[in-house]
């Protein structure tokens, strides 16, 4: 008797948790060209981080910003610089941070929260523009998507 009464308990735990990654929704970092076609699609953590590169056109130097999905929403939660002229942050924003790294300048805080990013993409002269996914995964939008526009949002 009791050996079945475990083999329904483990199966209905096993039930449970199937029925479980099948409702719950999982937030999706989502990608779109100006036309509404997907580009590509990552699940995602609340709050796993993101990072878009580029080279700044006047200073060619390095900026990047780190955005991290929360709330269903897009949160800049850090712009990282090299070099504070040519109309990059010399201050932190309200509510934010500057810190001051050997090698990099860090704005962190007080960033924008979007439902949808618009982000244009440069070419391999122009912005030479990176995502970096889960510190591994980097995609060269410049090479893939040059000269466009791609739009970003996170959806369950």
């Amino acid at each position: 008797m009791i050996p079945r009464i475990k083999k329904w308990i483990t199966a209905l735990f096993l039930l449970c948790i199937v029925v479980y990654f099948a409702v719950i929704p999982f937030p999706a970092l989502i990608l779109r060209d100006s036309s509404g076609t997907l580009l590509y699609k990552f699940y995602i953590s609340p709050g796993d981080p993101f990072t878009l590169r580029f080279i700044h056109s006047v200073e060619n130097t390095p900026v990047e910003d780190e955005y991290r999905g929360v709330g269903g929403r897009i949160r800049l939660w850090e712009e990282r610089t090299v070099s504070h002229n040519a109309g990059l942050p010399t201050e932190a924003p309200r509510n934010g941070r500057f810190i001051m790294g050997p090698d990099w300048m860090h704005v962190r805080g007080g960033g924008q929260s979007l439902a949808l990013l618009r982000y244009r993409v440069g070419n391999a002269h122009l912005g030479r523009n990176t995502l970096t996914f889960s510190k591994k995964n980097e995609i060269s939008l410049f090479e893939k998507h040059p000269l466009s526009v791609i739009e970003f949002s996170i959806r369950h």
